[in-house]
């Protein structure tokens, strides 16, 4: 375990790997993705149980490929109404995840997850890490008294 965190630069490198693991998601989306014009069809309401926002409402949009309808709920905080016209992108292999083509539409739940995984590869990094020598002096010096 002591080579393991003793190797330079694991901390970047894990980094890395995290970010390009969620980036590929949206970089395919972009590259591979078709886009289409959807409608905002209605508003559902979903209650979360919250003191702030007793209950939260999100679009549900609608959209169309090669003739088959598809429906995806957008994102909590869109500013849309019934009946509007937003541009849509999905996977043509996967049509039912599509997003509203917006930067917040692509990236928001990519970047909260990167942002929890993040916090959660730095706590998982530093409490396995060999503690410093100032600590082990420290033990050291307080049990010789």
């Amino acid at each position: 375990m002591d080579s393991f965190f003793s190797k330079k630069r694991i901390f970047i490198k894990v980094l890395i790997i995290i970010e390009v693991v969620f980036l590929a998601d949206i970089i395919i989306l972009l590259v591979l993705g078709k886009t289409a014009e959807g409608k905002v069809i209605r508003y559902v309401d979903n209650p979360s149980g919250g003191v702030g926002y007793p209950s939260i409402r999100y679009p549900v949009i609608q959209f169309q490929v090669n003739g088959k309808a598809y429906k995806f709920s957008g994102n909590w905080d869109a500013d849309y109404h019934s009946g509007d016209i937003v541009p849509v992108i999905y996977r043509p292999w996967w049509p039912k995840k599509a997003r509203i083509f917006t930067f917040w539409g692509i990236a928001k739940r990519p970047m909260i997850q990167f942002i929890v995984t993040l916090v959660l590869w730095f706590l998982i990094y530093s409490s396995f890490k060999p503690k410093s020598k100032t600590k082990r002096l420290y033990k050291q010096t307080a049990t010789a008294y």
